[in-house]
């Protein structure tokens, strides 16, 4: 069952932020997460419950691990227990390729990692568990080989004496639940985390008159949820929502969060994420603009889970982009058509306006009236057919955003900007300063 060449094993990727990495079997799962100064520390909360078993075994001998995900217990393990010898099983042999990405110590004479199925791995295991801590979740959830009644009787026969097994299947952990696209009637599309554990049939308590119940994983692993609640969905939501914040920004939300963390202009609340750029303007400097003779146009684009995948591929053309609704009314058709006549220049504000703007153009460069869904990916070489300026923030290494910055400015001015944006401490990324490309 530990082929590395069978399909069932899904491959993960990374992502990275300037405090954390974190390990996702999709963008819309977050696995485990790594915070980057302090690579042995316990991150995530359902970690540091599972180490509760040291309230009644301060120095296991034998500590055997089903799951390595990004090594957060192995780790913490191998640095705190220095008398413990660890072993884990891990089945999906792309994961245990990443380890050396979190830190995971190498094999020696008391830690060891191996690939092997879980139920196997109890089974054949030549010398009883002090602890045998069980974490073995992967892109659809809990496999049902760790999951039966034989492998939990298994569990216990492979114990030592006095031994604990710590199962991460409880109720009660934390879980985030992001909706992306209204379905109708209470449906709705979502990215959920912890992503291996909210299968479908799960429901997450988020409050005393709201519900979330976990109908399906979709094919971009996604989920369909259904809210449950007696009040009106949208009441709902304002009453027990927060501000999803991107996943860089690892603080809870607060208060002002709602004001700043969305565009003074913004009239729909269907994206996951404000278009960033758009922040920097306030409503007197909209003003101060329009007293200037500067013409304002308004395009809609709702940004969508995809902005926060990284590209992957060795290949940028392999990656494939999500979807995003846009829309370009009359309105800014003719304002962008005014414009270009009088030989003054288009700005965008933002990527998602030049995606919008872009996808509605076409190769003659004439824009028109648009609305529906694009997938536009736009990098090195691209011929752009509209746009002459923009304003932009500094975005996150190996981000289509990145991309399409570099599509405009040219790779290797794009690269010494950022440079020098590093060397002189600018902030970077939806709270972060902006660049205008000329």
């Amino acid at each position: 069952m530990s082929d590395s060449s069978s399909p069932q094993h899904p491959k993960p990727f990374v992502s990275m932020t300037a405090k954390s990495k974190a390990l996702h079997f999709s963008i819309a799962e977050v696995q485990s997460r790594m915070d980057l100064r302090e690579p042995n520390a316990l991150y995530l909360e359902y970690t540091r419950t599972m180490m509760g078993f040291l309230l009644f075994d301060a120095a296991p001998e034998h500590i055997g691990m089903i799951g390595l995900g990004g090594g957060s217990l192995a780790k913490f393990c191998y640095r705190h227990l220095p008398t413990s010898t660890i072993c884990v099983a891990e089945i999906n042999p792309y994961v245990i390729a990443l380890r050396y990405e979190f830190a995971v110590p190498e094999d020696d004479e008391r830690f060891s990692v191996i690939e092997a199925d879980g139920a196997d791995f109890v089974r054949a295991s030549p010398r009883p568990f002090s602890v045998l801590m069980v974490d073995g979740y992967d892109g659809k959830g809990l496999p049902k080989a760790l999951s039966s009644q034989r492998f939990y009787d298994d569990c216990y026969a492979a114990l030592a004496p006095n031994g604990i097994l710590v199962d991460t299947r409880s109720s009660g952990a934390p879980a985030e639940v992001l909706l992306l696209k209204n379905l109708g009637d209470g449906v709705w599309e979502a990215m959920v985390s912890p992503g291996g554990k909210l299968k479908p049939g799960r429901r997450v308590e988020v409050g005393a008159e709201l519900s979330v119940e976990i109908l399906e994983i979709t094919d971009r692993r996604t989920r369909l949820v259904r809210l449950i609640t007696p009040l009106r969905h949208d009441e709902a939501i304002e009453r027990f929502g927060h501000v999803p914040l991107p996943p860089y920004i690892t603080r809870a939300d607060t208060v002002t969060d709602a004001a700043r963390y969305q565009t003074v202009y913004a009239r729909d609340g269907a994206s996951v994420a404000a278009p960033t750029a758009g922040l920097h303007f306030s409503e007197e400097l909209l003003e101060r603009l329009a007293r200037l003779g500067v013409q304002r146009a308004d395009v809609q684009l709702q940004v969508g889970a995809g902005t926060f995948k990284p590209v992957e591929a060795d290949d940028p053309a392999a990656h494939v982009m999500h979807e995003e609704s846009f829309a370009i009314p009359d309105a800014t058709v003719d304002a962008v058509t005014a414009t270009r006549a009088r030989g003054d220049k288009v700005w965008a504000v933002g990527t998602t306006s030049v995606r919008s703007l872009e996808s509605a153009t076409d190769a003659s460069g004439i824009l028109r009236a648009a609305s529906g869904d694009t997938r536009l990916f736009i990098r090195p070489p691209y011929e752009f057919r509209v746009i002459d300026r923009i304003l932009t923030n500094f975005h996150l290494p190996r981000s289509t955003l990145l991309m399409l910055v570099a599509a405009f400015a040219g790779y290797d001015l794009t690269m010494q900007a950022y440079r020098d944006a590093v060397a002189r401490k600018y902030r970077f990324f939806s709270y972060g300063d902006a660049m205008v490309i000329l």
